[in-house]
């Protein structure tokens, strides 16, 4: 029970430290606060955190009586859900933690129940000038423009790749890395490793996101809020760029998506090249595991997220900020005491710095203030190419989010299940098809011609304008 240790540890602390203050035997008339934080780390991004988190319990915290015991729930939709299902009183479900971190989706349905804190009145001016403006921003998102999310890390998407197995690649075909930089080059030279080794080139994680980011370099914003009302304005013409890019490769086989996540993928050798976060620098591997028992060492490539020819490089803003329940003052107070603590320059960047994600305020979010916090410039690191294709986005690229919306969390759900939902069903009736005796040219020209896409549109279209006529 590491959270239990923990808080042990921590209340030992915050004891001991009242007992040398206060004189022997004296009893302190200050019961300590204990702030619980649900989070969706896992793995050595949670060990980081854990770590900060017992850091603040041995300083700050037991200077001023705060307890922070931190506990992960999963995943990302995980998290959500269990957040959500407290704030709903569910059966089984624990009490609202104190602080939770949240996309702006999630956050919107949890201000919706009332059970979210407005945030401005424990800052100054001068504090929340010190974070990048769009970070705050992406928090902003009740009527009154009130501050709901605290952005701790954020993060966005780049191009990751086994530079072991590219290079071979190039060398066998004249394939460039450069071709990669657009979407177009991204199916183009996904074709040519296909019919080079008849294996697939590339994934991508998250769906929606590539939908809403593609629809942005178009020239569209796929939602567009106004007041309580929200549409879907995904254009035919662009649906069709997004129908050529993901979808078509997809069914003849230069894509693929087999693990949970593409990094996965890449480890065990299905593709070549993937777009994740920049925390997924902590995942690629270094070697290809082949077979249980075999495998090779690789390096890697990262480069910035792919935009459409003639077209403007736009990239996600996600990772997920912190959001504070609505208590007492001194219960949020003591909250944001840990929020701003974790926030500084000083924590953030040991943070980010080993996770991968971009640290939130302006003075520490620099390519040099990463690397020294790595202690490492070694051109090989995945973490130090990551943060170089990293801080290129931040001055190249417009940083992006969609605003939420009643039915944000529904509307991206419908988003990945439309088109990954699609090809898995299609590949599987491809292959159905073929092992019946049709030809397998002959069935992919049908799935990827004209008819096929104008089905999945319209489909596509009607369950969104369904989905967004529900609003409250």
């Amino acid at each position: 029970m590491p959270g239990k240790k923990r808080k042990a540890a921590a209340l030992a602390a915050v004891l001991i430290l009242a007992l040398l203050s206060g004189g022997c035997g004296e009893k302190s008339k200050k019961e300590p606060i204990t702030v619980t934080v649900w989070h969706y780390y896992n793995d050595e991004i949670k060990a980081s955190f854990d770590k900060m988190v017992q850091q603040f319990n041995e300083t700050i915290g037991a200077e001023e009586g705060i307890i922070v015991d931190a506990y992960s729930q999963g995943g990302v939709n995980e998290l959500a859900d269990a957040v959500y299902a407290a704030a709903n009183g569910a059966v089984g479900a624990s009490a609202v933690p104190d602080i939770f971190a949240a996309y702006s989706d999630s956050a919107y349905r949890m201000d919706k129940l009332g059970a979210v804190a407005s945030l401005d009145s424990y800052f100054t001016d001068d504090e929340l000038a010190k974070f990048r403006l769009e970070f705050l921003e992406d928090g902003r998102f009740s009527a009154d423009g009130s501050l709901k999310i605290i952005p701790v890390a954020k993060s966005t998407e780049l191009l990751y790749i086994n530079k072991t197995a590219f290079d071979e690649f190039a060398g066998a075909t004249g394939a460039e890395l450069e071709d990669l930089s657009t979407w177009e080059g991204v199916a183009s030279t996904a074709k040519k490793y296909y019919e080079w080794s008849g294996k697939a080139f590339f994934g991508l994680d998250s769906i929606p996101n590539f939908m809403i980011q593609s629809t942005k370099q178009l020239g569209q914003d796929i939602f567009t809020v106004q007041g309580d009302q929200t549409s879907f304005q995904l254009s035919e013409e662009n649906a069709a760029k997004i129908w050529d890019t993901y979808y078509v490769p997809y069914i003849k086989g230069y894509y693929l998506s087999s693990g949970r996540f593409r990094s996965d993928d890449v480890k065990t050798g299905l593709i070549v090249a993937f777009i994740g976060s920049n925390s997924s620098a902590t995942y690629f591997p270094k070697k290809i595991e082949t077979s249980k028992d075999s495998s090779y060492d690789i390096e890697s490539y990262v480069l910035p997220y792919p935009h459409y020819e003639g077209r403007d490089g736009y990239c996600v803003q996600q990772g997920a900020g912190m959001v504070v329940a609505k208590s007492t003052p001194e219960k949020e107070a003591a909250c944001v005491k840990f929020l701003k603590w974790f926030t500084a320059p000083a924590q953030n960047l040991d943070f980010t710095a080993s996770t991968s994600y971009v640290p939130v305020q302006n003075e520490a979010m620099t390519f040099d203030n990463t690397v020294k916090a790595l202690q490492t410039s070694e051109e090989s690191d995945v973490r130090v190419q990551t943060a170089k294709a990293l801080y290129t986005m931040l001055e190249d690229y417009t940083l992006y989010a969609s605003k939420p919306f009643a039915q944000s969390f529904d509307a991206r759900s419908a988003l990945n299940t439309s088109l990954t939902g699609l090809v898995q069903a299609d590949t599987e009736a491809l292959s159905a098809r073929v092992e019946t005796g049709e030809d397998r040219d002959t069935v992919c020209g049908e799935l990827v011609g004209q008819e096929h896409f104008k089905e999945w549109y319209a489909a596509l279209s009607d369950t969104m304008n369904n989905l967004l006529a529900t609003q409250e």
